[in-house]
């Protein structure tokens, strides 16, 4: 619920008043600019990196699963390489396809593999996103604890 709120604009639209509250008037366009300049590449950023270990992840993580389930050969590796260039609908498909998929009565041990497998992948996007906002929670305290410093100083001269 908290990220659909954010996403929905309502956070960050708060943020970005307190984020321009200290700028003078005459910089304020500039400033602005340079916000909004910033969020959109962060977020392009963000979403190629966690598209990129997806994509990394489920090469690693199909083919695992697929020879856990027993699941082997030229077909495990296509049906692989298939889920993974739709990032996952070819499971939809083979559970249309059922038991005339071209894994016959294993199609339903198929998708449960590729199943697993998808999740695997998305757990290691996750674990990169989480990684990089981290990485942003640190950096906003430097940011902060370094605006204190400055201001202190000029206080105290």
């Amino acid at each position: 619920m908290p990220l659909t709120l954010y996403g929905l604009g309502f956070v960050p639209v708060q943020l970005i008043g307190t984020l321009l509250s200290e700028i003078p008037v005459n910089s304020f366009g500039q400033a602005s600019a340079t916000q909004s300049t910033v969020r959109q590449v962060g977020a392009a950023l963000g979403t190629a990196v966690s598209g990129s270990v997806f994509s990394m992840a489920l090469g690693l993580t199909l083919p695992k699963t697929l020879e856990a389930a027993g699941i082997m050969g030229p077909g495990a590796a296509g049906i692989a390489e298939a889920t993974r260039q739709s990032a996952g609908s070819a499971i939809a498909e083979l559970r249309v396809q059922g038991g005339y998929s071209p894994f016959s009565e294993q199609t339903n041990v198929v998708v449960q593999a590729l199943s697993d497998g998808l999740t695997g992948a998305a757990r290691y996007s996750l674990l990169a996103a989480t990684a990089f906002l981290a990485l942003g929670f640190v950096s906003a305290m430097r940011v902060r604890r370094a605006a204190n410093e400055s201001s202190s100083m000029a206080q105290s001269n």
